[in-house]
């Protein structure tokens, strides 16, 4: 409901073409209190959907992820964690450049590493589900996704 508090979110992820909000088994996520979730995946071309409870349990209209500006995921071998506001990003290879896109595929933060770690301040980023893209200076790519 419009102008309630949020009481939590649910995030639903589907490798079809849609999500389906009344298929229990593409639920990743229930009842996620905190605005900061993180889901790893080496698969390309997910779509995930984000919904918000207020305090009488109403579910909100989802917002709906176009994976923009992340297909073609080669996997490395990288860590990735966010915290507090910050992405990192530590590996064996160089990172070339981390791009931040919000879920609906605008490019929010465009970083040039040249480095094999990254750390990147995401406090100027609204509240939302984002996908964090680091490209290697060989031409593969890692995808993460998060929640702020």
């Amino acid at each position: 409901v419009d102008n309630t508090p949020i009481k939590y979110y649910s995030v639903y992820l589907s490798d079809g073409e849609t999500v389906d909000l009344e298929d229990p088994q593409q639920v990743v996520a229930h009842i996620v209190k905190d605005t900061e979730f993180v889901y790893s995946s080496e698969e390309s071309g997910l779509k995930f959907a984000v919904t918000t409870f207020d305090k009488n349990y109403y579910e909100s209209e989802p917002t709906i992820s176009n994976i923009s500006g992340a297909e073609n995921v080669m996997t490395v071998d990288s860590k990735f964690h966010y915290s507090n506001d910050m992405i990192y990003i530590s590996g064996t290879q160089v990172i070339d450049f981390v791009e931040v896109y919000s879920i609906t595929g605008n490019c929010m933060i465009y970083t040039h590493i040249n480095s094999q770690e990254a750390t990147i301040s995401c406090e100027t980023l609204p509240m939302g589900v984002y996908i964090v893209r680091a490209s290697y200076v060989d031409g593969s790519n890692t995808v993460n996704k998060f929640m702020r």
